[in-house]
This record gives structure tokens, C-alpha cells and sequence, in this order.
């Protein structure tokens, strides 16, 4: 028995196993745990209670989830022509975001998250509040992070603060609640692999007030900086038409005005003199040129309408968070599940880690006894 043992452990280059040595080898390994039952069984019942216990005792959480439906709208140059290119409008919408990829990303940035915590909503008191405050209160980070800190213990935060007037005690702790919930932990923000452009947002915690809050705060926030941003370009455009159109009808208007006035100043000519035609008629040609440029500025202005809806993308929410949440926690099959087994893989590894270290070493003495004296 001892020889076959200290063969299982030689090297493959020193001795070549068969299939038979192979299953031997597995019997006897499989007969030495069976003979250590003993330990094995009271181990895995101790492992099987305390994973009874922890799934008991486990921190139930709320998971929040938001599904939309994004439209990229069209990323196609500026439509308006002609004169639009005379007031310094080229081509349109710089496309930002050109992927799904990237309003996944724009979820977990630093600004979105803020502009989220600092965003006041009803809590289940009826009362406003902050997110950043809820969440403190939710996450205890002030009793776990910087619980050594007492300039932390009651920092509070008002609505409508301006981040750059923030101290640097009240950054430190805006900061840590940012990195706390751009976490796996709490959000978790993925494109549907089955179906193109469907973007699923989820937040879990141990509020589910919270959880349905801030789901809906960062979902409203990001959407609107996503299309803001998108359609900034298009959107100044069109203002600048507009105004370029204002602007000419007040001259159109202004030279129609002035053209009345000119020929009431001179409502019967005298044929011998044309000199008093002439600033009729140069008011007629203002209001002319007026008119055709007017005309070609609405032309433009209304493409511009057209083109600022085409680049403006839809984000149709298909699922909103709705009470009651569903609860993530460890049910009591799964804790004792997961306590036999881990209980039963260190039991094990360490039974078999003992008895390899013991073939170990009896190799290493019969090899010391067959060496011959110096």
C-alpha cells in the first residue's frame, strides 16, 4: 500500500501509470476519505448550519429596474443651405454619441451620478430630501468608511448647493458616495444582448424607496443631458436662423413702412421731375431684397425644424420600477446549498492537502534510508 502511494506522487518522466494504476489509485484515495467520515460529516453539518443561519440572517435588498428603448435619431449632416453657410452654421449635430455604448458609460460617469445625488425627491415620509442624504442614511457610510473622521459625523448637504462651493471635507464625502454607487453593489447598467439598442438600468439597496428614486432621478438626469447634448448643435442652429429671420422681417417691415411714407410725402409727382421718384422706388428695391432674402431664411429655418427632429433621439421607456421591487437575498435552500458545499471543498482540499504531505515525507525518508553512506 505504502509503494503504490508513493507512486502516485512521482513525476510522470519517472514512471508511467496505467489505466488500471490510474483507478486504483482513485479507490484508495476515495477508501481514505471514507474511513475520515468522521471528520468530513461533522464538518459539512457545521458548514450546512451556518449557511442556514447566514441565509436567515442575510440583509434583505430591493433591485430596481428601468428598460428603454433608444432611437439614435438620424446623424446625418445639417440640412439648411444656402444662406446658413453665410452665418457661420456648418455642418450640424457633431455626433457624441454614435453608439448605446456610450449612454452606458454616461450612467456611471461622476457628473451623472452627482447631479443625481443632488437631486431632492419625497421619501416614504412625504418629506424632500436629497438622494445624497437618503443614501448616507441607506449605506451608513458615515458609520463605516469615516467612521474614524468626526468631522464626517453630521455633514448634511442642502438643495440647490453648487458643487464648486462645496469644502474639501464635503468633496471627500461627495466623492466616496459617488464611487460607492458606480458600484456592481448598487448599479449595474448593460445593453440587451438579444434585441439592439434596449439599455437596461438597474439599482440595487436596502431601501426600496430608494432603489425605485434614484432609478427613476438617474434615468430622467442621464436622458436629458444624452439629448441635450446630442441635439445642442441643431438647437443652436436653428436659433441663429431664427433670429437671422426676426431680424429681417423688422427691416422688411421697416422698409414696407418707410416706402408708404416716401410716396405719401410725394403723392402727385410732377412727371418733369424723376429725382422724386427715386427714393420710392430705393425703398421698393430694400423691400424686394428683403422679402427674397426673408423668404429664403424660412425656407431654411423650417429645414432646420425638420432636421432638429430627425436628430433628436427617441428614448421610450418599456419597463419602470414599480412596488413592490423585487427582493434579492439568499433563500434557505441556497444557504444550505452553498454552506455544504464550501464546508465540504475545505474539509476535503485540507484532509487531501494532509495526506499528500505525509506521502511527502515518506518518500523522503525511504529515499534517505536506500541512499548509501558517504
Amino acid at each position: 500500500m505504502k509503494q503504490s502511494l508513493v507512486n502516485a506522487t512521482l513525476p510522470p518522466g519517472e514512471k508511467e501509470m496505467t489505466m488500471k494504476e490510474l483507478i486504483l489509485n482513485l479507490k484508495d484515495w476515495l477508501a481514505y476519505l471514507l474511513r475520515k467520515w468522521f471528520i468530513i460529516l461533522p464538518v459539512i453539518i457545521i458548514g450546512a448550519i451556518c449557511g442556514f443561519f447566514y441565509s436567515k440572517n442575510a440583509t434583505i435588498k430591493y433591485q430596481a429596474n428601468c428598460t428603454f428603448v433608444l432611437d439614435l435619431g438620424n446623424n446625418g449632416g445639417g440640412s439648411a443651405g444656402g444662406l446658413a453657410s453665410l452665418v457661420g452654421m456648418g455642418d450640424k449635430t457633431a455626433d457624441l454619441f454614435n453608439d448605446v455604448k456610450n449612454i452606458v458609460w454616461l450612467y456611471t460617469t461622476r457628473r451623472m451620478i452627482e447631479n443625481t445625488l443632488f437631486t431632492a425627491v419625497k421619501d416614504g415620509k412625504g418629506k424632500n430630501r436629497l438622494l445624497i442624504d437618503w443614501f448616507m442614511e441607506e449605506s451608513k457610510i458615515l458609520k463605516t468608511t469615516f467612521k474614524k473622521y468626526p468631522e464626517f459625523a453630521n455633514i448634511k448637504f442642502v438643495p440647490g448647493v453648487n458643487y464648486d462651493s462645496l469644502n474639501l471635507v464635503q468633496s471627500t464625502l461627495v466623492g466616496a458616495c459617488v464611487g460607492t454607487v458606480s458600484g456592481a453593489k448598487y448599479l449595474q447598467v448593460s445593453e440587451t444582448k438579444k434585441t439592439q439598442n434596449i439599455v437596461s438600468v438597474s439599482f440595487t439597496s436596502k431601501d426600496e424607496l430608494f432603489s425605485k428614486a434614484f432609478t427613476e432621478t438617474l434615468v430622467a438626469t442621464v436622458n436629458k443631458f444624452y439629448i441635450e447634448t446630442k441635439t445642442k448643435k441643431a438647437r443652436e442652429e436653428l436659433a441663429v436662423l431664427q433670429a437671422k429671420a426676426d431680424s429681417f422681417r423688422n427691416q422688411m417691415d421697416a422698409s414696407i413702412y418707410q416706402t408708404a411714407s416716401a410716396v405719401d410725402y410725394t403723392p402727385n409727382p410732377n412727371p418733369m421731375h424723376s429725382v422724386l421718384r427715386v427714393e420710392p422706388q430705393k425703398k421698393q428695391i430694400d423691400v424686394q431684397v428683403s422679402s427674397t432674402i426673408y423668404t429664403q431664411l424660412m425656407q431654411n429655418l423650417e429645414l432646420s425644424k425638420v432636421s432638429l427632429a430627425k436628430a433628436t433621439p427617441l428614448i421610450q421607456v418599456v419597463d419602470s420600477p414599480s412596488l413592490p421591487l423585487n427582493i434579492i437575498t439568499i433563500g434557505l435552500v441556497k444557504g444550505l446549498a452553498l454552506g455544504i458545499l464550501i464546508s465540504a471543498f475545505l474539509v476535503i482540499g485540507t484532509l487531501v492537502a494532509m495526506r499528500y504531505y505525509k506521502i511527502i515525507m515518506t518518500e523522503a525518508a525511504l529515499k534517505a534510508q536506500d541512499k548509501p553512506a558517504a
